[in-house]
């Protein structure tokens, strides 16, 4: 595999939990791990490269501070039914309607 497919693999990533994050979704990640017969990343590829990897950055701030809000609200819900002695039972909305 070349420099040029990995980056396009790893730009598809991007744009994958870039638009998931956008509709307010918590997307699925898998880890990635460099081919290692890749060698050297050619020069011309390195701009490239630098702007996946702060688009990578930015997203992974994204989802920590979704998860850190969503961390928020579970206390706040469990902290709502330890107080008022009575179990919340979950409520599902379907955003898709």
């Amino acid at each position: 595999m070349s420099w040029q497919v990995t980056l396009d693999k790893l730009e598809l990533d991007v744009l994958r939990v870039e638009s998931a994050l956008a509709r307010g979704r918590t997307p699925e990640i898998e880890p990635w791990q460099p081919d290692p017969h890749l060698g050297a990343l050619p020069a011309p590829l390195r701009p490239r490269a630098e702007q996946l990897c702060r688009r990578q950055t930015e997203a992974a701030e994204r989802l920590a501070d979704k998860l850190h809000q969503v961390h928020r609200e579970q206390a706040l819900a469990d902290t709502v039914s330890r107080l008022s002695g009575r179990s919340v039972d979950p409520i599902y909305v379907d955003r898709a309607l």
